[in-house]
């Protein structure tokens, strides 16, 4: 078996790096355009609020607070509102989900 050839020799394999660049190539830029349509488009700043729990005079009146400064400015601002009702787990959650909503900032 003498004309048996090495993958990592000859043939193919001579090509292989050069695919594997191409190819990564390829994935970055489709990816890439891809996310693109995933971006928003921004005509106003975006406000996150996420309020570990709304009980008690304190958390009632801040989020009281915040909800009558965001309407103030509903033509500059969209206001986004989380309870996570005494969950940490939730509100990590809902952090989460602010910042996948691309927010400008988060409270």
């Amino acid at each position: 078996m003498k004309n048996k050839t090495c993958f990592g020799c000859s043939g193919i394999g001579a090509y292989m790096p050069k695919f594997l660049v191409f190819s990564a190539y390829a994935v970055i830029t489709v990816a890439a355009f891809s996310l693109s349509g995933c971006i928003r488009e921004k005509t106003k700043k975006i406000v996150g609020f996420s309020q570990t729990e709304n009980i008690g005079p304190w958390r009632i009146a801040e989020t009281n607070s915040i909800k009558e400064e965001a309407a103030k400015r509903k033509k500059t601002y969209d206001f986004l509102m989380t309870d996570a009702q005494g969950q940490t787990s939730k509100q990590f959650a809902d952090i989460e989900d602010l910042i996948a909503r691309q927010v400008d900032v988060i409270l």
